[in-house]
């Protein structure tokens, strides 16, 4: 995958074979194979089952990784009390413990200050928090797996932890730990409890009172966003007003080598002009799981047709949302969701089309241009969400409701870029302001004292 070469996500999996140019076939199993089924290993602590269904059609069920005593609500209640709670009066040791999207990527800030300790060899241990194999992690630092025995031991004994989303609910401070919460974006849309209020987003909150001490340290990427979060997350810690570790990469002086590099991983040819898409969630678009759907308006077919063969688009979706992308044969769309570190994405990027999303900060600092597709803009800012700015005169590029216009803008990027020059010069100013390529060394200045 983008990611790696990753385990299969646990689940049921069918199982299909496919020669080349032929469509794919299910595969059955032999009566002879009967008795020996359901046929179960394990790799690396993940359970696999292969079995069949009443079709005789192979299946594969694939489990988390996590051992029989870690698996399930029962053991997992268990392990707070006998891994974590219990180890919690025991001394701190010199280890930092980073997590970034609840264990599914090495990626974003707590990356960067992961590389800026590792550059300076600072004695501590390095352990990532990785969720069911879910992304693949340098040998600076040693995988915990989530959920499992030594991730609660870690978080009762560690001196440091980084991360950029809740910690778990399970988690308490210890006196003695420094907590970084580098969050992960800049509030351009209403967030925390500002908007608690609304359905999607009041669970979060049932247990505040308790994570609010672990918010020890929570870095700002800029003056404008340091009293909103402060506010939307009733912080009492302390804000670091440092610019945000993950955007050093895009103010390096070894941007254009990266970007080459990106590119080449992701095979773009020479000469395409790239088009990253990466649209925000819908906290109204859900299923009756409770899952983030794909809202998808853009008429990918339709903007195929009028764009030509010079152009790829590269779709990332939010990481709430469950559906697949829809991609083709040809490449014109390809799927990146599964890239491992969305600021690297960007680098790759000629274009970037968006909506609400705060990426629209981070990709600023390219200086390339950006178009927005705001197809539900009213109902998003008068029902959904809402904005803590003036979202329509502030964002550095047109406002687009339609395939057509957004094809129109491709079409014409440079007079587009021209247009909003101006407009988007003052964005940099507001909210780039930090972004000097060394806020990871600030950070790192700042909490890991005398290393």
């Amino acid at each position: 995958s983008l990611a790696g070469v990753l385990p299969l996500k646990y689940g049921t999996w069918d199982l299909l074979a496919r020669q080349p140019g032929a469509p794919a076939v299910p595969i059955d199993i032999s009566p002879k194979l009967y008795d020996d089924l359901p046929l179960p290993t394990v790799v690396d602590h993940k359970p696999f089952t292969l079995a069949m269904e009443r079709d005789d059609r192979a299946t594969l069920a694939v489990e988390r990784d996590l051992d029989e005593d870690e698996r399930g609500p029962y053991n997992q209640r268990l392990l707070r009390g006998t891994a974590y709670r219990a180890r919690r009066a025991e001394p701190l040791e010199d280890t930092v413990v980073f997590t970034s999207f609840h264990g599914r990527q090495f990626s974003d800030s707590p990356r960067a200050i992961h590389e800026e300790l590792v550059r300076r060899k600072a004695p501590l241990e390095h352990l990532w928090v990785v969720r069911d194999g879910m992304c693949d992690v340098p040998e600076t630092a040693r995988v915990v797996r989530d959920g499992s025995r030594e991730h609660h031991e870690a978080f009762a004994r560690a001196r440091y932890l980084v991360s950029n989303d809740h910690f778990p609910d399970w988690f308490n401070r210890r006196e003695e730990q420094v907590c970084l919460q580098t969050w992960h974006g800049v509030p351009l849309k209403r967030l925390g409890f500002d908007v608690a209020d609304r359905r999607q987003v009041q669970g979060r909150f049932t247990r505040w009172e308790q994570q609010i001490p672990n918010w020890q340290y929570v870095v700002s990427p800029n003056r404008f966003s340091t009293p909103i979060l402060q506010r939307a997350y009733a912080i009492e810690g302390e804000m670091l007003e440092t610019g945000y570790p993950r955007d050093d990469v895009l103010a390096s002086q070894d941007r254009e080598l990266m970007t080459r590099g990106v590119r080449a991983r992701l095979g773009i040819p020479e000469g395409k002009r790239t088009v990253l898409y990466a649209p925000t969630y819908r906290d109204h678009v859900i299923d009756r799981r409770g899952r983030y759907r794909l809202d998808l308006q853009l008429d990918l077919d339709q903007l195929r047709r009028a764009l030509g063969d010079d152009t790829i688009v590269l779709f990332r979706k939010h990481h709430y949302v469950a559906d697949a992308i829809p991609t083709d044969p040809d490449g014109f769309v390809r799927d990146v969701s599964a890239y491992p570190d969305g600021t690297e994405l960007m680098l790759a990027a000629d274009v970037l089309i968006t909506d609400y999303s705060s990426m629209m900060v981070d990709f600023a600092n390219t200086g390339r241009p950006m178009l927005f597709f705001t197809y539900d803009l009213d109902r998003y800012q008068d029902e959904i969400r809402g904005f803590y700015l003036d979202y329509v005169e502030t964002v550095p590029g047109p406002l687009l409701r339609t395939t057509d216009e957004v094809a129109d803008a491709l079409a014409d990027i440079d007079a587009v870029q021209s247009e909003y020059a101006q407009r988007y010069a003052g964005f940099v100013e507001r909210f780039c302001e930090l972004d000097d390529g060394q806020a990871s060394a600030r950070v790192v200045d700042r909490i890991f004292t005398g290393i």
